[in-house]
């Protein structure tokens, strides 16, 4: 059994970024079965505030720092709720933070087959986990090579 330890992003309004956080993490990250940073990301529920939105991505810039300073792989939560702008917000915040050959895990991915492409040319590295929740699954695993999907669950929430 491995770890990956990160802060969600539904959690950001319980935190406010600060470095005791990110020191934490670190702290956890230390552990010999620590192998990922995650599940960090963006979570734009509709009852999000822009207060929170801004907290989630302050927290998602402090775990990628992190992320890359410990050479840890990345699980990324990403949920817009059918709204383009989580997804739009985490690639450019990952563009900023993360080389592009960085390992990224992309949890239960959601998106359109724009956003698959984009994440592809962005970050060429990054494996996608699929829910069954989502109907298009079976045709956007179909665009991608069988080396960049994993089999993932997120029991018991999809």
């Amino acid at each position: 059994v491995y770890l990956s330890f990160g802060f969600h992003p539904s959690r950001a309004d319980s935190h406010s970024g600060h470095p005791p956080l990110f020191e934490q993490l670190r702290h956890f990250l230390a552990h010999e079965r620590a192998v990922a940073v995650g599940e960090v990301g963006l979570d734009y529920r509709p009852s999000c505030s822009e207060r929170t939105k801004e907290r989630q991505r302050l927290i998602f810039r402090g775990m990628l720092r992190v992320a890359l300073e410990l050479r840890k792989p990345v699980v990324v939560h990403c949920r817009g709720f059918g709204r383009p702008e989580a997804e739009h917000d985490c690639l450019e915040i990952m563009k900023d933070e993360l080389p592009q050959l960085f390992p990224i895990h992309r949890h239960c991915f959601t998106g359109s087959l724009a956003d698959l492409h984009a994440w592809r040319l962005l970050f060429p590295n990054t494996v996608f986990g699929f829910t069954a929740a989502s109907s298009s699954y079976p045709q956007l695993a179909a665009h991608l090579p069988l080396a960049h999907t994993v089999l993932e669950t997120d029991a018991p929430y999809m």
